[in-house]
């Protein structure tokens, strides 16, 4: 009678400049510079920035081992 759900939530491939600034807890213009800076690799798509899901983490992961 009832059919199970099941509902897969997809995360998105890329993020944007907003998406990736919350993620990290930071400001958009903390991410432009760290990007200036080469810190987090990016796509150009257009005049648009992405940021994929994998290279923040291991953003992430680098800056947590500077700090140690």
């Amino acid at each position: 009678m009832f059919h199970e759900r099941t509902e897969h939530i997809v995360e998105p491939i890329l993020l944007n400049t907003r998406q990736t600034a919350r993620l990290l807890n930071i400001s958009e213009r903390t991410v432009f510079a760290l990007v200036k800076n080469g810190d987090i690799p990016f796509v150009k798509i257009g005049r648009c920035l992405r940021f994929s899901m994998s290279d923040l983490e291991a953003f992430v992961e680098r800056a947590s081992k500077k700090r140690m």
